[in-house]
C-alpha cells in the first residue's frame, strides 16, 4: 500500500468491486474531512463550507450504499460522532494522555470505511487492509501530515464524484 492515507485508500477502491460501496468511500471521506475544516477552522468562506457540508450530509445519509446497509452503518456513524468530539475536547485538556489520545480519536472515521470492507470482502479479507490502513492513518498524522487536504482541493470545494 501508499504510505499516504490517500493513496491507500484509492488502493483499498481496486480491491473492490461494488461502484456504490467505493463511491460512498469516498462521499464519506469528503463529509468527515469538512467536518474536521469547520470544527478547526480551517475554512476560508465558513458559509460556503457549512453549505458544502450540508450537502455532504444529505448525499452520505441518503446515499443508494447508506440506505441499503443503514443498520450496519448507523451505530458505526454514531460511534465516529462520539469519537471524534471526545477528541475535540481532549486536545484541549490539561491531561497529556488525552490530548495523545485524542490524535487517536480524531481518525475514528477510517470506521465507516472499515465497515464497508467488512460488508463487501468478509472479514477475514477486510482484517489485514483495516490494519494497514489504519497504520497509514496513525503514522501520517503523527508525523503531521493533513489527510483532508487529499480530498479537498486548496480552496475547501469539494472534489466532485470521480473528480481531482
Amino acid at each position: 500500500m501508499s504510505k499516504t492515507p490517500k493513496g491507500a485508500v484509492e488502493e483499498i477502491l481496486t480491491k473492490l468491486t461494488n461502484e456504490q460501496a467505493k463511491n460512498f468511500i469516498l462521499t464519506y471521506i469528503y463529509y468527515i474531512e469538512y467536518a474536521d475544516d469547520l470544527v478547526d477552522g480551517e475554512s476560508i468562506d465558513r458559509l460556503l463550507a457549512v453549505k458544502n457540508f450540508t450537502s455532504l450530509a444529505i448525499q452520505v445519509f441518503n446515499h443508494p450504499y447508506y440506505v441499503r446497509y443503514r443498520e450496519a452503518l448507523c451505530m458505526v456513524e454514531v460511534n465516529n460522532n462520539i469519537n471524534y468530539f471526545t477528541s475535540v475536547s481532549w486536545e484541549k485538556s490539561n491531561a497529556s494522555w488525552k490530548r495523545r489520545d485524542a490524535k487517536m480519536l480524531a481518525r475514528s472515521g477510517i470506521e465507516m470505511i472499515f465497515a464497508v470492507l467488512v460488508v463487501e470482502l468478509g472479514i477475514e479479507q477486510a482484517r489485514p487492509l483495516c490494519e494497514e490502513l489504519r497504520e497509514i492513518v496513525h503514522l501520517y498524522h503523527y508525523s503531521d501530515g493533513k489527510v483532508g487536504k487529499n480530498f479537498v482541493n486548496e480552496t475547501n470545494q469539494i472534489i466532485p464524484e470521480g473528480g481531482n
